[in-house]
């Protein structure tokens, strides 16, 4: 059994994003086997063939490459930051411009409260 696999039965939520369609639906498939509760996420490039893909898993989300692409892509046409975040340690954190954020809602490089 591949070795990462194992790991399945306790996460929430797998994202597989390779490019490669059909590799992608059989590690879906596999990663339902081993945890059916499983939030999965798959990158199919073949339209089409996301939409059918879609059927086989209870709670899936299938995304196209100008799907992932587009947030991105929007908010450089916007000059603004592309749309990111992190998860850490039960708080999401957000990046932000630094004129956007008041000095007590963000952090410096230093893990300091930046100050004005």
């Amino acid at each position: 059994m591949w070795p990462l696999f194992s790991l399945l039965t306790c996460r929430r939520g797998l994202a597989i994003l390779h490019q490669d369609d059909l590799g992608n639906f059989h590690a879906a498939l596999r990663a339902q086997e081993l945890n059916p509760q499983l939030r999965l996420v798959i990158a199919i490039f073949n339209a089409g063939l996301g939409e059918r893909i879609r059927t086989f898993f209870t709670d899936c989300a299938v995304l196209s490459e100008s799907q992932m692409a587009a947030p991105s892509l929007v908010a450089a046409a916007l000059g603004e930051p592309a749309p990111s975040h992190v998860r850490m340690a039960s708080r999401t954190m957000y990046v932000a411009r630094r004129e956007d954020v008041g000095a007590d809602q963000a952090f410096s490089r230093s893990r300091h409260p930046r100050t004005r």
